[in-house]
C-alpha cells in the first residue's frame, strides 16, 4: 500500500510539474498593436491571466485527486 502511495506522489508531482510547464508556455500575452496602458486592455488581460491560472491549476490538481480517489476505492478491499 505504501509503495502505491509513493508511486502516486511521484506521478502527481511529475504531473503538476508538466502542467506547470505547459501553463508557462501558453501564458496569455498582449499583442504589439494593443496599448498596454489602456484600462480595458489591462482588464481583459487580467481576466485572461486569472482564467489561465485557474484552469491550469484545476487540471494540475484535479487529475491527481481523481487518481487518488479511484485508487482508494479499488484498494479498499485489499487491506
Amino acid at each position: 500500500m505504501r509503495i502505491l502511495l509513493g508511486l502516486w506522489v511521484v506521478a502527481s508531482v511529475g504531473w503538476i510539474i508538466g502542467v506547470g510547464y505547459a501553463c508557462v508556455g501558453a501564458w496569455p500575452h498582449l499583442s504589439l498593436d494593443l496599448s498596454p496602458t489602456d484600462a480595458g486592455t489591462l482588464s481583459a488581460y487580467d481576466a485572461a491571466v486569472t482564467w489561465h491560472v485557474l484552469s491550469y491549476g484545476a487540471i494540475a490538481l484535479v487529475v491527481p485527486a481523481i487518481v487518488f480517489v479511484v485508487g482508494r476505492v479499488l484498494m479498499k478491499g485489499r487491506r
